[in-house]
């Protein structure tokens, strides 16, 4: 158990420790698992919020050109206060003008969990403008790695071709992540999808890779009022992490967890088992669903979300009478999964699956009868 302690600005749970300024974003953070690992760069602060101005030279509403994060404005006449001092979690909110809008910002780190959530309540009133957060990190990354659906693309934090300086900013679906050999860190999202991530140096020479999250923006054309009013906007930082940690954070950011079903109903509930599981990291389990055909069968997809070769096992906590392997569509027969099936082997409670690099795999379950 790592419960949350709370000391002035200073906020750790034994994992990490967190230590806000006075404008409510994050001037200390600290990873306790990898040797105490400092993830900022000296003097700079991360989850900062700056509003730049975005005027694109031709699309307005669908373009967002580079020359908007020259210039900034900052928060003004910011209060700070812990809202909550555990030991489940603890809350600091910040309160801030920026331009004509009004923020909340309130940064939580909770019990157990390496990762730092921030919630930006926003009364958005701009006008061509673009309110971005800032995670700088003390890492030289060479590339960052952004999750897409049923996998993740890795593109260069240099700009040493016209290709790679136009590409400023990318999409991330639930998480990013930057490292360099042996540490990492990943920003994960709730519904925030554009991303910037470039390399720069202090002025002692070390090595800093920023990552920028485009939160909201107030484009003239076609409608001057686009967005304007109150939004909520989350994402979570966690330092120390590796592909396979962003992909777990990711998904707890971004499909939280809204209840639960106890699988084999009983006196002891921390005895259920999973609906379904995969043994090992690098597969993940997108969806669990029954057959579009209304027969009452159980659909499992899955995919390799590493880009690796591996075989894994899959169970279940339901009875199965049958199990076979499908396309997207639902169909055992299709030539798509012909000479191409990742289902090796089934011995009537685990299926084994031989995946390859980012392979998507649906599998059709036949429940036995009671």
């Amino acid at each position: 158990m790592h419960p949350v302690r709370v000391d002035g600005r200073t906020l750790t749970n034994g994992l990490v420790t967190v230590t806000m300024a006075d404008d409510g974003s994050i001037e200390r953070l600290v990873d306790h698992v990898h040797g105490d690992r400092e993830a900022l760069p000296r003097g700079q602060r991360a989850a900062e919020l700056r509003l730049h101005p975005d005027v694109p030279a031709r699309w307005d509403a669908w373009d967002l050109d580079r020359p908007h994060s020259r210039t900034w404005s900052s928060p003004q006449d910011a209060s700070v206060e812990v809202v909550e001092s555990g030991p489940l979690r603890a809350v600091v909110e910040a309160r801030f003008t920026i331009g004509s809008s009004a923020v909340v910002q309130r940064t939580t780190l909770t019990a157990n969990c390496p990762r730092v959530d921030v919630e930006v309540r926003v009364d958005w009133r701009e006008g061509e403008r673009a309110l971005a957060a800032y995670v700088p990190v003390a890492v030289l990354a060479p590339h960052s790695s952004a999750e897409i659906q049923f996998g993740h693309l890795r593109r260069p934090t240099h700009e040493n071709t016209s290709w790679e300086h136009a590409r400023h900013e990318v999409m991330a679906q639930r998480w990013l992540h930057v490292g360099e050999e042996g540490w990492g860190l990943a920003v994960v999202n709730e519904s925030t999808y554009g991303h910037a991530v470039r390399r720069s140096a202090t002025d002692t020479g070390e090595p800093v890779t920023t990552v920028r999250l485009t939160l909201l923006r107030s484009p003239a054309y076609p409608d001057p009022d686009t967005d304007r009013g109150g939004h909520v906007v989350r994402f979570g930082i966690v330092p120390g992490a590796d592909v396979v940690a962003a992909q777990e954070h990711g998904y707890a950011a971004h499909l939280p967890l809204r209840g639960s079903v106890p699988s084999q109903p009983g006196p002891d509930p921390s005895g259920a088992r999973p609906l379904v599981e995969v043994d090992g990291p690098g597969a993940v389990i997108e969806a669990v669903k029954l057959a579009e055909d209304g027969s009452g069968d159980v659909v499992v997809r899955l995919y390799e979300s590493l880009g690796g070769r591996r075989s894994v096992g899959l169970r279940t906590s339901f009875a199965v009478a049958s199990l076979v392997e499908t396309d997207l569509l639902e169909d055992a027969n299709s030539p798509a999964v012909a000479g191409r099936r990742a289902l090796s082997g089934w011995n009537g409670e685990v299926a084994t699956l031989d995946l390859r690099p980012f392979q998507i795999v649906t599998l059709r379950l036949a429940r036995a009868q009671a």
